[in-house]
Parts: structure tokens; C-alpha cells; sequence
């Protein structure tokens, strides 16, 4: 890394959008970004949707980048042209956010001098949103991004150790973590008037197969209580997938709030009876943490990046097996 008197000049790359509003990896992207910033480095954001369209945000030069429609060339051809665009800056580091992405570290590698460093936030290559030639692509990114790059990150020891196999033993550990919360709250009836009448269990993610709302609204329907559950979350790609479960959600307990800013989901967690996330696939999910600082007991699947967090559980954090719905039931029952 070269850097003038100190100050270096940082490409983050392989994030949807900023400011985060979107998943944990944008959040992750912004909380770094803004530290390196504050810490004097000039860090650049690129993103094809950035908020606000161009401008600063937190410190962070945030650039607008092209990209083609489509679920699985858009994320592919954003990527390419941010990669292309932060070379153009010259950077002294180029830094990939995930790992589909890092497909295009050997891009840097041939048109720059910048040190390359690729963040694992999660298997991408084993979503089932991706078609099998999308998964193929992914899964190439595994080789590309761990082998041209100068360091690879996992944010969770599993992960990370999965990766040092593949890295011989190249990959450190860093854990994500979460922000402090903002100096002015909003309540649940701030969300929604119709939320915050009545207890409520919280669903709050991306809705995706993997993280598997299905299969809490299937648990949470079984349940004799007279608690709502709430979901908040946006389709990413999948529309098809939202739609079948509004379909299946045939309880007026069951409220869709759509897609949330983090001080509205801040909100809900501080405000709810317990957060449940049953996903069958994450890296160190930054939900979790942010409904673990803000008091609300969880009820989480047996992942081992959840184990991580919780160690054994307990009455306030409670591990139920993987696509068992029955034991999730049980729990959130516990729970309530």
C-alpha cells in the first residue's frame, strides 16, 4: 500500500447501495467506509444506487456506477463496472465486500498497483435465489477472490476457517459488529399505528428462501396466542417468493411492513417480544446483533455462526434445529 504522507485512497466495492438501507452487507460497507474516513483516509463508495445520487455521505465519496436490469446480470455488471471505475481512481486499496464481486479481483490485479482485500460475508454460491450458471459463476469467485487478492476476511471463525483451507491459512478473522444505536429512537406506532397495539414476534431481513420466512410463518401460524407477527423486509430479486408468503399468511395476526430504514427496524426490535431468524444460510448476520443490543430475546436456527454469538442459548436466546418447524414453534411459545 503506498498512501501520501499516510492518507491512503480506498475503493469499496461490491455493496447495492449507500447510505445502507439494504442488508448487512451495505451496512457493514458504510460503518467501515465512515471509520476509515474519519480516520483522515479518502475512501470512495461505488454503487449504482447510491443515496444520495452522488455526493458525501458520512465522509465517503459516493459514486454512481451503470449496470443492466435482470436478477443475475444486474449484480454481475455492477460489479464489473465499479471494479473498472475505482481503478480509474487509482487507489491504493481496493477493497470487495462480498464474494461474488471478488470475481473481478484479477481485473485489479492486471490494471493497478492497489492492494486487493476481499471480505466473506457468507457463502454466496449456496443461495437458492441463484440459478445453477449463476451459482457456477459465484463459485468461481471463491478461487479469483482468495487468490488475487493480498488478504481475505471472514467475519465469522467458521467461515474464516473454511477459508484458510482454501487460502492456506491466508484468511483472518474479524467479526462483524454493529453500530451504536441513534441518539433519537422511534417508537413501533412511529413504524406503523397498527404495530405496537399488541405484542409482537419479529421477523426482520431480506425475504429470501435462505433466510426462510416461510417456514416462521408456517411455525407462527400453529401457535395459540393472540400476539401479532410482524415482517419487515423487502423482495430482493424475488418477487415470486414475497408473493407466496402474503399467500400463505392467512392470519390477520400477521402484518407485511415491507422494506424498513435502520432506525425503523431499530424501532421494532427494541419493541418486540422476541426476534426470530431461521435462516438455513448466513455468515454473522448483523440483525442478530443489532436484536441482541437492543434487549430483545431471539430465537435463532442451529447455524455456527449463531453458536458463536450465543454459545449453548438459553431462555433469552434459544437454538432450535434447522428446518424443524415444530421446535421453532415450540420456542417462540417459550419465548411469549
Amino acid at each position: 500500500m503506498a498512501g501520501k504522507d499516510g492518507v491512503l485512497r480506498i475503493a469499496l466495492v461490491g455493496h447495492k447501495c449507500l447510505p445502507a438501507d439494504y442488508g448487512g452487507v451495505e451496512v457493514a460497507a458504510e460503518e467501515i467506509g465512515a471509520r476509515l474516513a474519519a480516520l483522515g483516509h479518502e475512501v470512495i463508495s461505488f454503487t449504482s444506487s447510491p443515496r444520495p445520487p452522488s455526493g458525501v455521505h458520512r465522509g465517503i465519496d459516493c459514486r454512481k456506477v451503470g449496470r443492466l436490469d435482470g436478477k443475475h446480470v444486474g449484480a454481475l455488471t455492477q460489479a464489473f463496472t465499479a471494479t473498472v471505475a475505482a481503478v480509474r481512481t487509482k487507489p491504493d486499496v481496493v477493497h470487495f465486500q462480498a464474494m461474488g464481486p471478488s470475481m473481478f479481483a484479477p481485473v485489479v490485479r492486471l490494471m493497478s498497483r492497489a492492494t486487493v482485500v476481499v471480505t466473506i460475508q457468507g457463502r454466496d454460491d449456496q443461495r437458492r435465489k441463484w440459478s445453477a450458471l449463476a451459482r457456477r459463476l459465484i463459485s468461481l469467485s471463491y478461487f479469483t477472490g482468495t487468490r488475487f487478492s493480498h488478504g481475505v476476511i471472514g467475519v465469522s471463525e467458521h467461515l474464516a476457517a473454511e477459508l484458510s483451507r482454501v487460502t492456506r491459512g491466508q484468511c483472518i478473522h474479524i467479526p462483524n459488529g454493529v453500530p451504536r444505536p441513534p441518539t433519537e429512537q422511534l417508537t413501533p406506532t412511529d413504524v406503523d399505528p397498527a404495530v405496537g397495539d399488541r405484542p409482537f414476534v419479529l421477523f426482520a431481513g431480506r425475504l429470501v428462501p435462505e433466510k426462510r420466512p416461510d417456514a416462521l410463518i408456517r411455525a407462527f401460524l400453529t401457535l395459540d396466542t393472540d400476539v401479532d407477527l410482524v415482517i419487515a423486509g423487502g423482495s430482493v430479486g424475488d418477487p415470486e417468493y414475497a408473493a407466496s408468503l402474503r399467500i400463505a399468511a392467512v392470519d390477520g395476526r400477521i402484518r407485511f411492513l415491507g422494506h424498513r430504514s435502520r432506525a425503523e427496524v431499530d424501532a421494532l426490535m427494541r419493541g418486540a417480544a422476541v426476534f426470530v431468524l431461521p435462516s438455513e444460510l448466513e455468515g454473522l448476520p448483523i440483525a442478530l446483533l443489532e436484536a441482541l443490543g437492543s434487549g430483545a430475546p431471539v430465537v435463532v436456527s442451529d447455524l455456527p455462526c449463531h453458536r458463536e454469538v450465543l454459545g449453548d442459548g438459553g431462555p433469552g436466546a434459544r437454538i432450535v434445529p434447522v428446518h424443524d418447524d415444530a421446535a421453532l414453534a415450540d420456542a417462540i411459545a417459550a419465548v411469549l
